[in-house]
């Protein structure tokens, strides 16, 4: 351990002073740091998430606005409708 070296790497970016005469401290912004960040996130998070929710929603509406499979006469659809209340009202 006596002879070890270690290197460290930071990002360089590029950052705005100003001076606060209320509480005279030195405020130090980084502009482009926040915009980078900012557009990782929306492009990495929010846009996929976005495109997930647009998609199902798509795919439940066509779900909910179509019929069931199998001949549709008057005499299925009855005789299914009167199972369904013997189901629930025993």
């Amino acid at each position: 351990w006596k002879n070890l070296l270690e290197a460290s790497c930071e990002d360089d970016w590029p950052r705005e002073e100003s001076w606060d005469l209320e509480s005279r401290v030195c405020i130090r912004t980084y502009p482009l740091k926040q915009l980078y960040y900012t557009f990782v996130t929306v492009t990495l998070f929010f846009v996929p998430v976005g495109i997930m929710i647009v998609t199902y929603l798509l795919i439940i509406c066509r779900l909910w606005r179509s019929q069931a499979p199998g001949e549709a006469n008057i005499a299925n659809i009855n005789l299914q409708r009167h199972a369904k209340k013997k189901v629930m009202n025993p």
